[in-house]
C-alpha cells in the first residue's frame, strides 16, 4: 500500500531531505508551517505526520494537538532538539505523539522508526474498523430487538387493547420507580421494555380468561402458566433480552418466598421483577378492567405498604410512593379542573360584548375552551359522545357558551402561552387536512384532537411548573421520556385521560399517543396525529427535512403520497404562516 505521509518543517532544506528519504516508498506531502499543514489535513487523510517542534507561529506540539483532534487515527512523530522535556513527556503520555526523534537524526534509524509507525497505524486502523463493525452489529441487534418488541406490542393490542394500554402504564410507573432508585439510562430502558412485556404470555390465553380477577379452574390456571413460560422462552431467544426475560419470568415472585414460579425470596428476585410487581399491583387496583373494583390512589398505596415484606420489596414500595405526581394528576382530572382554574394566568372575559362569531371562534381556537365544550356538550342527555366542536356548540347553545366563556376566561398574553396556542392551532389544521384527505377520522374530530393533543402538558405545567420548565427545550421524544421518569406518565397519556373524562371513547382518544417506538402500534388515527405534529413543528424552510423524517410505511398505512403530504404541508403554512398574534379567524377548508 502506498501510504501518505505529511512532513512539516519551516526549514526548506529539512523538507527536501525528508522528501528524498521517503518518497521511494511513500507518498510524501510537505508543509512549511503548522497552519499550512492544518489546511492539508482538512482535505487529506494521512497515515503518518512528521513534524518539527521549533517552528514560528505554532510549535510542533501545538500543531500535533490540533491534528490529533482532526485526524485521531493518524500516527504522529515529532522531531526535536530544543523542546522542553516536560512538555514532550506530557504529549507522549497523552497519546498526542507516538514517538519523538532527536535532531540531528540518523537516516537509517528514522526509516526504521517510520516502518514501526506505519505498522502501528495499521493496528490502529484495524482496531477502529473492528470497533465500527461491533457498533453496527450492536445497533442492528438493538434495532431487531425493538422491532421484535413492537411486533409483540402490535399482537398484544390486536388481542386486547385494554391490556396494551395497561402494559404502557405499568412501563411508565416502573420506569419512574427505577429513576428514583438511581438506575442508569440503559437500565431504565431495559426496565421499561420488561415492564411493557411482562404480560405478553396472555397473548396465548383465551379471551374469557384475560381478567385475572376471575377464578380459574386448575387446568386453565396451568394453561396460563404454560403460556407465560412460553412467552419467557420466546423473549430469551431474542439476542440481548436475557435480562428482560428473567424479569418477566419472576415478576410474580413474593418477597417472602411464597410466590411462583421458583419461590425466590428477597434479593434472589431480580430487581426489575420486584419493581414490576409493585407497578402492576398499583395499576390493577387503580385502573381495573372491572370499574366496580377500583381503588383510589391513596387506598392502593396503603395496600402496597401493607404488602411490604410479604409480597413487595419495601425499598421499591417507598420509591413508588415518592411518585406523588400520579395521585395529584388523577385527582385534578377527576375534580374537573379545566378552563380558568387550570391556568394561573387567565384573563377575565365579558362575552356579552362579543358577537356570536367571535365567541365561537374563541372556543374553536383555544384548547382549554375547546375542552370545556367537549366536557359540557358530551354531558348533555341523549347525546352520542363526539369530538366535533361545531356540532357540540350548536347543541350547547349561545347563552351557555357565553356563560362558559365568562367562567373560563381567555388565555394570557405571555409569549410562551401564545406560542403554544399557535402550535396547537397549526397541529389542528394539519390533522383536519390529513383526515379530510385520508378518511381515517372525521375532519372535525381530527381538528379537535389536534387542538387538544398536548392539553395534558398544559396540566403538567400547571401542577409542576419548575419540573416542566426544565424540560421546555427538549425535543418531543426526549421530553416524553423525561416526563415518564419524573412523573410516571407522559403528557399524551394525561391528554387521553382528560379526553376520556369528557366522554370520548377510547377508540377515538387512542389517536392521542406519543409513546416510545417499541410501544406504538399501527393505529391509523395515532399515525395521522403524529404526522400532524411533525408538520406543525416544522418551519417552512425545514419542509424537506420534516417530510423525509416521515416513514414510507406510515404513508402507506394512511394511503398518502409524498405529493399529497407536500400539498398539506404548504397549506398549513399558508393558513397560519408568519402570524405573531392568533389569527382572528381560520379560513374555510375545502376538502
Amino acid at each position: 500500500m502506498n501510504y501518505k505521509i505529511l512532513v512539516v518543517d519551516d526549514e526548506p532544506a529539512n523538507l527536501r531531505l525528508l522528501e528524498r528519504l521517503f518518497r521511494s516508498e511513500y507518498q510524501v506531502v510537505s508543509a512549511a508551517s503548522g497552519n499550512d499543514a492544518l489546511e492539508l489535513l482538512k482535505r487529506h487523510d494521512f497515515a503518518l505526520i512528521i513534524s518539527d517542534q521549533r517552528m514560528p507561529g505554532m510549535t510542533g506540539i501545538e500543531f500535533l494537538k490540533r491534528a490529533a483532534t482532526m485526524r485521531p487515527h493518524t500516527v504522529r512523530i515529532i522531531l526535536t532538539g530544543y523542546t522542553d522535556v516536560n512538555a514532550l513527556v506530557e504529549v507522549i503520555n497523552s497519546g498526542v505523539v507516538y514517538k519523538y526523534v532527536a535532531k540531528p537524526w540518523v537516516n537509517e534509524d528514522l526509516q526504521q522508526t517510520i516502518v514501526r509507525a506505519i505498522e502501528h497505524y495499521e493496528t490502529i486502523k484495524r482496531q477502529y474498523e473492528l470497533t465500527i463493525q461491533n457498533k453496527r452489529l450492536v445497533e442492528n441487534v438493538n434495532r431487531m430487538e425493538r422491532l421484535c418488541v413492537r411486533l409483540i406490542g402490535e399482537t398484544l393490542d390486536l388481542k386486547d387493547t385494554f391490556l396494551h394500554q395497561y402494559s404502557q402504564r405499568v412501563s411508565g410507573y416502573a420506569t419512574a420507580v427505577g429513576y428514583r432508585l438511581n438506575l442508569s439510562g440503559a437500565e431504565l430502558e431495559q426496565l421499561s421494555l420488561a415492564a411493557f412485556l411482562h404480560k405478553v404470555g396472555k397473548i396465548g390465553i383465551p379471551d374469557i380468561f384475560l381478567d385475572e380477577t376471575s377464578l380459574l379452574p386448575d387446568d386453565e390456571y396451568r394453561s396460563r402458566e404454560h403460556c407465560a413460560e412460553r412467552a419467557v422462552q420466546m423473549l430469551a431467544s431474542i439476542p440481548e433480552m436475557g435480562e428482560i426475560a428473567a424479569a418477566v419470568r419472576h415478576h410474580t415472585e413474593y418477597f417472602n418466598g411464597t410466590g411462583f414460579p421458583e419461590n425466590l425470596a428477597a434479593e434472589q428476585i431480580p430487581l426489575f421483577s420486584r419493581i414490576i410487581a409493585v407497578a402492576t399491583a398499583y395499576d390493577e387496583m387503580t385502573m381495573p378492567r372491572d370499574a366496580s373494583k377500583i381503588f383510589s390512589s391513596a387506598e392502593a398505596v396503603e395496600k402496597l405498604r401493607d404488602g411490604i415484606g410479604k409480597q413487595f420489596d419495601g425499598n421499591v414500595v417507598e420509591a413508588f410512593c415518592k411518585i406523588e405526581s400520579i395521585e395529584k394528576i388523577q385527582e385534578t382530572i377527576e375534580s374537573g379542573i379545566t378552563g380558568m382554574q387550570l391556568s394561573e394566568s387567565r384573563i377575565a372575559c365579558d362575552s356579552e360584548n362579543m358577537c356570536i362569531g367571535d365567541v365561537l371562534q374563541k372556543f374553536k381556537t383555544e384548547p382549554l375552551l375547546a375542552l370545556e365544550v367537549l366536557k359540557t356538550g358530551n354531558a348533555e342527555p341523549n347525546i352520542k359522545p363526539t369530538a366535533e366542536l361545531m356540532s357540540l356548540m350548536s347543541k350547547i347553545g349561545e347563552a351557555k357558551l357565553r356563560l362558559l366563556l365568562n367562567q373560563s376566561g381567555l388565555p394570557s398574553n405571555d409569549e410562551f402561552t401564545k406560542a403554544r396556542t399557535i402550535y396547537a392551532l397549526r397541529r389542528a389544521v394539519a390533522a383536519q387536512l390529513l383526515a379530510a384527505h385520508t378518511g381515517v377520522l372525521h375532519p372535525d374530530e381530527a381538528y379537535t384532537l389536534g387542538l387538544l393533543y398536548d392539553v395534558g402538558e398544559t396540566l403538567l405545567i400547571k401542577l409542576f411548573p419548575d419540573e416542566m420548565r426544565g424540560l421546555r427545550d427538549f425535543d418531543s421524544e426526549l421530553r416524553a421520556r423525561q416526563q415518564v421518569e419524573i412523573f410516571g406518565i407522559d403528557a399524551a397519556q394525561i391528554s387521553r385521560w382528560m379526553l376520556e373524562t369528557c366522554g370520548l371513547p377510547r377508540a377515538l382518544t387512542a389517536a392521542v399517543e406519543n409513546h416510545p417506538y417499541f410501544m406504538r402500534v399501527n393505529n391509523p388515527s395515532a399515525l395521522l396525529m403524529q404526522m400532524a405534529c411533525e408538520i406543525a413543528e416544522a418551519e417552512p424552510d425545514q419542509k424537506s427535512t420534516a417530510m423525509n423524517c416521515i416513514e414510507s410505511s406510515t404513508l402507506e398505512v394512511l394511503n398518502l403520497s409524498r405529493n399529497d403530504l407536500n400539498k398539506i404541508f404548504d397549506r398549513v403554512n399558508f393558513i397560519i404562516d408568519g402570524r405573531v398574534e392568533m389569527p382572528e379567524e381560520i379560513p374555510e377548508l375545502v376538502y
